[in-house]
């Protein structure tokens, strides 16, 4: 997966996943290739809940010292175990 900041991170990020049901997977072997602004990394979903589930920021240090955790965009999903399932049949329309 990819994560970009809108400065650069001086440290690794930390950063997970969380199920509507609470458990968590850790963003594995976040590296960048630009000097912090864009990271990329590994994450296993296979544990998680089906349902909604949010991308949380734990931590990020730029480079006068602070620590970022605030996701701005992309920070919810939804996880399916199986396969997506069919939306639903529009109502109302003639």
């Amino acid at each position: 997966m990819d994560i970009i900041f809108n400065e650069p991170s001086i440290t690794v990020p930390v950063m997970e996943l969380k199920a509507s049901n609470g458990s968590i997977s850790a963003i594995n072997n976040l590296v960048s290739s630009d000097n912090g602004i864009h990271w990329s990394g590994s994450l296993d979903a296979s544990a998680l809940a089906e349902g909604q589930a949010e991308f949380i920021l734990k931590e990020a240090k730029d480079g006068l010292g602070n620590t970022g955790t605030t996701v701005k965009e992309g920070r919810t999903i939804l996880l399916y175990r199986d396969s997506v399932p069919p939306p639903a049949v529009p109502e109302g329309l003639t």
